[in-house]
């Protein structure tokens, strides 16, 4: 999960970019004002899916992350490696005429200055093993647009990426499911996370660390890979079956001994979590960490998100995660999609 754990409360961005006079044309073919960089369909972000098939849910990843810093536990310390995956998967598409290399390597440039907490041009460089020249480029592009600052030497994620980012959440159940998540991790006192999906990428949103686990779970911003999480794992359960093949079928990289990458073994896997309408991973995707979640369906084939339970296997002591919290997980999972079902009928009215 992500290098550094970051928290951020909401807040819908209004100012204008000084890039405003640029126009991007929505899937609606409605000309924006407010730019929004060559975000949609210009790379596939994750090697989980495309996480930039959609702008916001992908920048509300990074915008998330980078709000707020605070201390990361140990057990999710590996961002590193989910950048680096993330811009494989990056270089491995620019070939496709359908894509813009540069709009890929500034996305590079964004991700890299979140791993390195910020960082001057040279070691933005170094990390991309890109020329300084080149990167320069893009870093003052991003920064002229608010998505990037800079602060002395240093470049830091902007607050131009929240506000873009957290556009999307109004088309989320969010408040309720961060109600959902507040009154799970008080009665199982153990940290609980909203995750949302979207466009094949999950994403965690809201994380409520119970005092007992402090430091252990997810942090906001956290990708979460369909096929080695329990977030991911429920979600992709209950997705379309069209999905589903193309994620089990790609690249399904391992994180730890425990990871289940056989595509046969993890249909198996799905077909139970569909009995059950939960899902567990027992330090598949982080070493010495169990996770159980439920999904949150809007309706059949279209999940929208999960909510999760983390827990270390050093507290659990044996007991398996799902054991006394099963329940109460797919009790708060339905209370927030029949939440939803209640929004959609006062909205036809």
């Amino acid at each position: 999960m992500g290098g550094n754990r970051r928290e951020g409360g909401r807040k819908r961005g209004s100012n204008r970019s000084p890039l405003a006079n640029v126009q991007c044309v929505c899937p609606s073919g409605r000309p924006r004002s407010r730019v929004v960089l060559p975000i949609r369909r210009t790379v596939t972000g994750e090697c989980f899916g495309p996480a930039w098939e959609n702008p916001a849910i992908g920048l509300a990843g990074v915008a998330a992350a980078n709000a707020v810093n605070y201390p990361h536990g140990h057990a999710f310390a590996d961002g590193e490696r989910l950048m680096w995956h993330r811009i494989e998967r990056l270089r491995m598409t620019e070939d496709d005429s359908r894509l813009v290399s540069a709009a890929a390597t500034s996305f590079e440039v964004l991700e890299a200055v979140r791993e390195l907490d910020g960082a001057g041009v040279s070691a933005i460089a170094r990390h991309l093993d890109r020329s300084k020249s080149g990167v320069f480029k893009h870093v003052k592009t991003l920064a002229a647009g608010g998505y990037l600052v800079q602060q002395g030497h240093e470049y830091h994620v902007g607050l131009g990426t929240w506000a873009l980012g957290t556009d999307t959440l109004d088309r989320f159940p969010t408040e309720n499911g961060e109600k959902a998540v507040d009154s799970l991790a008080a009665s199982v006192d153990r940290t609980v996370a909203l995750v949302l999906y979207e466009a094949e990428t999950a994403v965690v949103t809201y994380v409520n660390n119970a005092a007992s686990t402090a430091g252990v779970g997810p942090a906001r911003g956290d990708t979460q890979p369909l096929h080695a999480t329990a977030a991911g794992k429920v979600i992709l359960a209950y997705a379309a079956e069209a999905v589903q093949e193309r994620v089990l079928e790609g690249d399904r990289t391992s994180s730890t001994g425990e990871t289940v990458t056989d595509p046969d073994a993890l249909r198996t896997e799905l077909e139970a979590v569909r009995q059950h309408r939960t899902a567990v991973d027992r330090e598949e995707y982080v070493e010495g960490v169990e996770c159980v979640a439920a999904p949150i369906v809007r309706s059949p084939g279209d999940p929208v998100g999960a909510i999760v339970i983390s827990g270390t296997t050093d507290d659990l002591d044996g007991t398996p995660i799902e054991e006394g919290t099963q329940g109460l997980l797919v009790s708060a999972s339905r209370s927030v999609e029949n939440a939803m079902g209640r929004e959609a009928t006062t909205d036809v009215r």
